[in-house]
């Protein structure tokens, strides 16, 4: 192989074939390996692309040629600038004559298709490196070069959309703003000529695919290209030639209408003075003409989208765009009455898509139906009905039935309907209906307040209809009350008073006329979510409020799921909402209800999980919080901590008599509780919370130190109990951290309570061990810090000497331990800072660099949430230096050059571009300490390094940049002066040019070449996100900083408005604060290549993580299968070819749905990749994983692979999948394709992630937050991936006639084969279909046990099988009983294991070990009197050694197969078992009658405390493991009408399947094998 490292030699084309297949098709490890390695070598050397023009010329091997193309367009995005003249024009000529001879030939073109991409691409860089400059004449020559061959001129088409892509769309990130302007300019000014030759084009070629072309590169254009070439104003304004060519040749045109459309919907766009009103009166007259030709009938619309092909489905997708744009935009041109008709049929049509079966376009209508409302609602008061709110009042009437018919599921609604039919509690919240909902609750609020009456009888009219049994389904009746809830407060208080108790007396009747728990849970939902959204009419009415808040007591003792957490948490809304009704006396009230709750609340709360006590106590703290009186208050509040307190005297009460007795998970547990509860309480109680706290103060803090001394002592134990008494301690903490946080009286605080907090929490930080130390200290000394402020100061030292270096010994021993520590840590510091910045004068030298040392190695660190803190603190340090000029003397002296050459070093690195705008602020206000003459003392030590006379600070500085600066190999010295001049000049002007300035120049280096800069832009986007503040601020009460956002729902939330966000007991692990989303976002990278034990992912946000690994498993199986897909057309085709014409005719007929498959395959890894992008985007703004620095043009350098490999998503799919077949993680995928596929910034995708940067000034924070909301929008992020994989196998199979050829192309399909009482089921684990098998002839599978061996399942045991064992054939499907005489004492329930070889063992009869030799079919009798007394709930071979475990105890008998010999272990658990299976390495996973799920590793007896399941049987259910990929393995236990469940051992996740299957599967057995299809 290494002889094509010898570049003195001939390139041998044939090696370097054969390396490259190695490479991609090679089963040999080791070849693999090697061939990447010679391949790497050979591209990394610098004269490589010599050998370019002899491999595209003499290779046939398309992966060769395209490893070529890699080395060139490395060459040309990295080195172009410094080769000779000469060479840049040979490569150049060279691409162009390549191009030219593939694309001129009509069999080249059709047949390099891929190639051509690829070349064109590379072209494309060419240009943007030669044109306008060195090759002005481009752009008639591409002009001219089309009019001589219609191939050609279709390919160059591709090049001018490529190029009007690069530099309109795709150039902010990678070109100076000068250059973009630059090539800008030069497009717009010899445009004409390619106007001239589209208009040619669609004049003159007949050919649909250049049509379809030239539409497509032309809808590119639109957007920038000068007015007059869409409108000509001579005489008057009237569409171009263009424009009319579109609308009358090419609309109509069934083919070509699609690429037409689209092309009008950027001309409809254009908002333009009402100088061309005439203009667009033409366009859409034309358009509705046209239109009539193909839907004469509107209503016809949704029955032709269901039934149409892809063609009419994308049609009507377009038409719903271009309406709703061209009305968004001209909506008062068709207002005037010649226009009407037009005004009419357009809405009309958006009625009926608005009806279509698809959530894109109902989105789409949607918004414009928002738009209309909220424009037409916004323009007038309408007081007496404007004219023009007449001319929409039939529209907006449909529009009403269609959003209330569709009406999409609130948050609060969890009790729900599932695919089955049957009503459920939601498990997932489902945010894309989150978000709809959001939207469509708008809209109907501004639709009801422009005529409530309409919107009132549409409502009424339909409840009507189900209240009187004339149509009935939950999904309408659900639709219907969640409409009805969302238009609260649209109404005055007299029409929402008639129209709410109507409605809730028609819902009560229906309640008692419906029959069945599952009707009335559903109505029992809908009434709690309309009562819970009108708090204005429950306020006004107490009789009512009182009635509902004892309906939902009831519906707290109600069974059926999900009706108590509802109750619950519509209580908790009522209670925040109607919280001063419940403590004020009421008329005809003997008390205050809160006196009548609290008294019953033990009875309220009997039947309520403790999660669901946790919300219970919060929304009766609103209640108490509210209250006015001090004395009542209090009493209130001793009141309902009544029954925790006592639970906590107790536990208090045997502690001090025996403090052993609070040493027992059960009691950790307990305690644990009752700290949550006291949590939820001073959460709502806020400050009143005090005279509770002070009950509990001291004993929580004995409880802590206990805890903590007994951790200590026992540091390396992870046991239940450590565990338990750890989250002991955490949550302390969090109880400590709340009642700081909520404590208004900061002065008492800080003598009652802080000392003795102090004393307690830093010296067990301090003295214990790193693994014992919590994180929860860092962030509570942080909060004491920010809340009790200059009371602190003579604490603050304390705290320093407690944390201060003990943590830096953790954090700074690499990059990724102890991440919370780290977070926390500088967010203290930070706090210290900000709020008492006086404590570091006190600090010695010594301590004080200790701690500029530490701020500098935080905002170093590659993480952005830590490196942002660690910016913040260093800025506001200066800050704070800066008001004394004694104090900023002394600290400038020693640090502003040390501190300037680290700003500058990440400032120039590509991993840290996310904080470029506090680099900018921080570089800035230095130099701006050194221009005006701020330091009175020379920064330079005269002694170590002497200076000539006259030097100045400035002038120092200047030359400290310049020599830094002139490391890179890009920039010249003049470059470099000017830059340092520049930076200079305007260090006093504004911020923005001073970052346009910095930014220009980073974009020069090479280290900000090919990769992602789009964080380098955030500033420039403010406009938009000020808009988007704007409007968020306009419905809810919402003016602070959004700092969290909740995935469940789909919110973003500030710090007052989490605390009012309504939840259920698990929706507060889905609201995560912007912290632990950068953390989250900085580990995903890492955890997918670094085995790193101390970072749980659990702690982190899941929701990104979980998508992303569901689409890395979706693309990798949708890859493999289009991998299948693609052999089996080429084997057809190979062999069809052989035949005549009746053999090619079935050909067609066979390779349709295969090729039909792979389209499908295709759309579905194009929106996987897309969305992978979009997600790794906003990893990439996090900027965890950024390539590393490149040299370029005036230095030789050597570049990795990772750096050159181009695989591009948006012109070659198959090569997208040729990636992810090379590369088996996630990781690597992104790694390789670095700086191709995830190039694209947000803003460049259709997600508009770019614009998003807008939305928030110079936030970082909440631009992620916002990208997540604006990805939840688009994606369907709760919902695992559903990827639909064609499996229409059987139809691929070829019989010929008349020759002796079939060909069966068969692939592997993975299978469980399940016996249950009455036969034998086979599930497809793909899907979970169920196939019955139907009986066993003469064999009963019932008590059976059965496994995999070869193409066979032996069965053995079972009961009235006396003398019997099954053997089932996997490739006939076929059963075989046998019987054997020396089995007459092995009846039923065996354990079995087969020792990989000869030989299955099987205990039998309680003491027996029986072995079946399967090569010849005979049993023997192997070993008698084992000591146990049954045969155990596993038995497993492993070395020589069967390990059976009973039943009853959690103990393992040990069997010596040699020797014969026996030992025991036991452990010290009880346990009886429900289920067990082992991995075949070592590991046994056992599943409890108690839901408790362990693995125990029988060579060390470790036991590993799993994730516990729901499933919950008191009898014997089979249970088997699965590898399903090398990244995947599963735990399957198939219960049936007991229930099934799928453990994912990667994420230590359950899940649960086969709901439907309902058959008795008890003492049953499954087998899991694959079978060819």
């Amino acid at each position: 192989m290494e002889n094509i490292l010898n570049f003195n030699e001939t390139l041998d084309i044939n090696l370097l074939d054969n390396i490259v297949n190695a490479v991609y098709h090679s089963t040999n490890a080791k070849e693999r390996e090697q061939a990447q390695k010679v391949l790497g070598q050979f591209q990394e050397h610098p004269d490589s692309w010599m050998r370019v023009d002899s491999i595209l010329t003499l290779s046939n091997n398309p992966q060769t040629r395209f490893f070529a193309l890699l080395i060139l367009e490395s060459l040309i995005k990295y080195k172009w600038k410094a080769l000779p003249r000469e060479q840049c024009d040979g490569i150049k000529n060279f691409i162009v004559r390549l191009i030219i001879t593939l694309s001129s030939d009509p069999q080249s073109f059709a047949r390099e298709k891929q190639l051509l991409n690829k070349l064109d691409i590379i072209f494309v860089q060419i240009l943007k490196k030669e044109w306008p400059h060195h090759w002005s004449s481009f752009v008639p020559e591409i002009v001219n070069s089309s009019r001589t061959n219609e191939y050609l001129c279709e390919n160059n088409m591709n090049i001018l959309k490529i190029l009007s892509e690069e530099i309109f769309n795709f150039s902010e990130e990678q070109m100076t703003q000068a250059k973009i302007q630059d090539l800008k300019i030069s497009f717009e000014k010899e445009f004409s000529l390619i106007n001239e030759l589209c208009q040619f084009i669609l004049e003159n070629a007949t050919r649909p695919s250049l049509v379809k072309a030239t539409l497509d590169t032309l809808q590119r254009f639109l957007f920038w290209i000068p007015l007059h070439y869409i409108i000509e104003t001579h005489p008057t304004p009237e569409p171009s030639k263009l424009v009319k060519l579109l609308l009358s040749k090419y609309f109509p045109e069934m083919q070509l209408r699609n690429s037409a459309l689209k092309c009008l919907i950027e001309i409809a766009g254009l908002s333009l003075g009402t100088e061309y009103d005439g203009v667009f009166v033409h366009i859409i007259d034309q358009f509705m003409n046209k239109l009539k030709f193909f839907k004469p009938d509107p209503s016809t619309i949704p029955k032709d989208f269901e039934e149409g092909e892809s063609n009419e489905t994308d049609f009507i997708h377009s038409v719903a765009i271009f309406l709703t744009t061209f009305f968004k935009v001209h909506l008062k041109i068709v207002e005037s009455p010649m226009n009407i008709p037009y005004l009419t049929m357009g809405h009309e049509i958006l009625i009926h898509c608005s009806n279509v079966d698809d959530i894109e376009i109902f989105k789409i209508c949607l918004e414009y139906w928002n738009f209309l409302s909220s424009n037409l609602y916004t323009e007038t008061p309408f007081l007496n009905g404007p004219p023009r709110l007449n001319l929409y009042k039939p529209i907006l009437s449909k529009v009403r039935v269609v959003l209330i018919s569709r009406m999409a599921k609130p948050e609060e609604v969890i009790v729900v309907e599932d695919e089955n039919g049957m009503i459920v509690r939601e498990q997932t919240k489902d945010t894309d209906s989150l978000t709809l909902y959001e939207s469509m609750r708008e809209t109907l609020i501004f639709l009801t307040n422009l005529d409530p009456d309409n919107t009132q009888n549409i409502m009424l009219d339909k409840l009507n209809v189900l209240v009187t049994n004339r149509e009935w389904s939950y999904q309408k009746i659900n639709t219907l009350c969640w409409a009805i809830g969302s238009i609260s407060g649209a109404q005055n208080k007299d029409q929402e008073k008639k129209f709410l108790v109507t409605v809730i007396k028609e819902l009560l009747e229906l309640c008692q006329v419906k029959r069945g728990k599952d009707n009335k849970a559903v109505i029992a939902s809908d009434i709690m979510y309309i009562v819970g959204q009108y708090p204005r009419f429950l306020k006004d009415h107490w009789k009512f409020l009182k009635t509902v808040v004892n309906k939902l007591f009831e519906f707290m003792h109600e069974s059926h799921p999900g009706v108590q957490d509802m109750a619950c948490d519509t209580f908790l809304k009522i209670a925040k909402q109607c919280k001063r009704k419940f403590v004020i006396l009421q008329v005809e009230e003997s008390q205050p209800f809160i006196n009548e709750l609290l008294n019953n609340l033990p009875t309220y709360i009997s039947d309520l999980e403790p999660g669901q006590v946790h919300t219970f106590y919060e929304s009766v703290g609103y209640m108490i919080s509210s209250s006015t009186d001090p004395a009542t208050r209090d009493r209130l509040v001793i009141k309902l901590m009544e029954l925790p307190n006592n639970s906590w005297t107790q536990i208090m009460g045997k502690a001090a008599t025996n403090v052993e007795s609070i040493l027992n998970v059960d009691m950790a547990r307990n305690i644990v509780n009752l700290l949550k509860t006291n949590n939820r309480a001073a959460l709502s109680l806020g400050p009143y919370f005090l005279v509770q706290m002070s009950k509990i103060y001291l004993d929580l803090l004995n409880v802590y130190r206990t805890y903590s001394d007994f951790i200590s002592k026992n540091p390396q134990q992870r046991t239940t109990l450590i565990m338990s008494m750890k989250s002991v301690k955490k949550e302390t903490l969090k109880l400590l951290e709340t009642f700081v946080e909520k404590t208004t009286d900061k002065s008492m605080l800080y003598k009652n309570f802080i000392p003795p907090m102090l004393e307690a929490v830093l010296g067990d930080y301090k003295t214990n061990v790193p693994e014992a130390r919590d994180p929860e200290v860092l962030s509570l000394m942080a909060v004491v810090v920010t809340s009790v402020k200059q009371f602190i100061l003579p604490e603050v030292t304390k705290i320093l000497e407690a944390v201060f270096e003990c943590t830096l010994g953790m954090i700074t021993k690499n990059f990724e331990d102890y991440p919370y520590h780290r977070i926390n840590f500088f967010n203290l510091i930070r706090a210290i800072n900000a709020h008492t910045f006086s404590v570091f004068h006190s600090l010695s030298p010594q301590q004080f660099k200790l701690l500029i040392d530490c701020v500098v190695w935080a905002f170093k660190h590659t993480e952005r949430n830590i490196s942002e803190t660690g910016l913040n603190i260093l800025k506001e340090l200066i800050e704070n230096v800066s008001k004394d000029s004694e104090v900023s003397n002394a600290f400038f002296k020693s640090y502003l050059v040390p501190l300037l050459t680290d700003i500058m070093y990440i400032l120039t690195d590509s991993f840290h571009k996310s904080g470029f705008n506090l680099q900018c602020d921080i570089l800035k206000m230095m130099l701006q300490v050194v221009e005006n003459g701020m330091l009175k003392v020379c920064i330079w030590d005269q002694a170590a390094n002497p200076q000539p006379a006259g030097m100045t600070n400035a002038i120092f500085v200047r030359e400290i940049l310049n020599q830094f600066l002139s490391t890179s190999p890009n920039v010249s010295k003049n470059q470099v002066q000017s830059m340092t001049q520049a930076l200079f000049s305007l260090a006093n002007v504004n911020s923005n040019d001073f970052k346009v300035s910095v930014r220009d120049f980073l974009i020069t280096l090479k280290e900000f070449q090919g990769v992602d800069n789009v964080e380098l832009f955030s500033e420039e986007k403010a406009a938009e996100r000020e808009a988007i503040l704007k409007k968020a601020q306009a419905i809810p009460d919402h003016k602070r900083v959004l700092e969290l956002i909740c995935h469940e729902c789909n919110k973003l939330l500030c710090s007052r408005c989490s605390a009012n966000h309504n939840k259920d007991v698990e929706h507060s692990n889905f609201v995560d604060h912007i912290d632990e989303i950068r953390l989250s976002l900085n580990q995903i990278l890492n955890n997918n290549s670094n085995n790193n034990n101390d970072t749980p992912s659990t702690i982190y946000s899941n929701h990104i993580t979980k998508r992303l690994d569901d689409i890395w498993k979706t693309v990798k199986s949708s890859t493999t299968k289009y991998s299948e897909l693609d052999s089996k057309e080429k084997l057809i085709s190979k062999h069809f070819e052989e035949l005549h014409l009746y053999l090619m005719n079935e050909e067609k007929r066979i390779k349709t749905p295969i090729i039909d498959d792979k389209e499908i395959i295709i759309n579905q890894i194009e929106n996987n990749i897309n969305e992978l992008k979009y997600l790794i985007n906003i990893i990439k703004l996090n900027d965890m994983d950024t390539s590393s620095n490149n040299s370029d043009t005036t230095k030789t350098s050597n570049t990795s692979s990772s750096d050159n490999i181009d695989i591009t998503t948006s012109y070659s799919i198959p090569s997208i999948m040729e990636s992810i077949d090379t590369n088996q993680t996630l990781s690597s995928f992104i790694k390789s394709n670095n700086e191709t596929i995830f190039y694209c910034n947000p803003n460049n995708n259709n997600y508009n992630i770019q614009d998003i940067l807008l939305n928030y000034d110079n936030n970082i924070d909440s631009m992620i937050l916002d990208l997540i909301y604006k990805y939840n929008n688009q994606f369907k992020s709760s919902s695992s991936i559903i990827t639909i994989i064609p499996n229409n196998n059987n139809n691929y199979n070829i019989k010929t006639k008349h020759i002796n050829l079939v060909v069966n192309y068969q692939s592997k399909h993975t299978y469980m084969l399940s016996t249950h009482h009455e036969g034998v089921s086979l599930i497809d684990l793909s899907n979970y279909n169920i196939t019955d098998l139907g009986t066993i002839k003469d064999y009963n599978p019932y008590g059976s046990q059965s496994f995999a061996i070869g193409g066979n399942i032996y069965m053995f045991g079972g009961y009235d099988n006396l003398n019997k064992y099954c053997i089932y054939s996997i490739k006939h499907q076929t059963y075989q009983v046998y019987q054997d005489e020396s089995l007459f004492y092995y009846t039923c329930q065996p354990q079995a294991c087969y020792d990989g070889q000869d030989h299955i063992y099987l205990i039998v009869s309680h003491q027996d070990v029986c072995r079946f030799n399967i090569r010849t079919s005979k049993f023997e009798l192997f070993h008698s009197d084992l000591p146990i007394h049954d045969p155990g709930i596993i038995t497993v071979y492993d070395k020589e050694y069967l390990y059976i475990i009973p039943r009853d105890e959690f103990e393992m008998t040990i069997f010596d197969i040699k020797n014969k010999t026996i030992e025991k272990w036991q452990s010290d658990q009880k346990c009886k078992w429900m289920s067990a299976c082992t991995d075949g390495n070592g590991n046994i996973y056992l599943h409890s009658t108690d839901r408790r799920f362990v693995r125990l590793n029988i060579q060390t007896k470790e036991i590993t405390n799993l994730k516990n399941s729901e499933i919950d049987s008191g009898v014997e259910l089979p249970m088997l493991y699965h590898k399903e990929s090398e990244e995947d393995s599963y735990i399957y236990i198939i219960g049936g009408d007991d229930g099934s469940g799928r453990y994912s051992i990667q994420k230590d996740q359950w899940e649960s399947i086969l709901s439907g299957d309902k058959l008795n599967r008890y003492w049953c057995s499954a087998t899991i094998f694959k079978i060819d299809t």
